[in-house]
């Protein structure tokens, strides 16, 4: 029987069974967990992978080209999000 080990997210930090196929499960199968894992992962990744780097940069950009009015539909949609942010100008 495995033994249970705590999360590695400090804002869940359960106790869990690892999957005894994943050989240094760290973090539990918790929504929440998996998408912290997955930024750490990222985070190093483009810290250290300067094709991963690149790669993401040149998705970005593409991405930014073919939605050019993103930011003006999103402050259409999102009135709050205006207000707040000319009071705190």
């Amino acid at each position: 029987m495995s033994q249970k080990i705590r999360c590695a997210n400090p804002d869940c930090r359960r106790l869990f069974l690892p999957d005894p196929r994943v050989k240094c499960q760290r973090y539990c199968n918790r929504k929440e967990c998996r998408r912290v894992r997955k930024r750490q992962w990222q985070r190093q990744k483009i810290k250290h992978d300067p094709d991963y780097r690149d790669n993401q940069r040149d998705a970005q950009q593409c991405w930014m080209e073919q939605n050019r009015d993103y930011w003006r539909r999103y402050r259409d949609r999102h009135p709050g999000y205006v207000k707040r942010n000319r009071l705190l100008q």
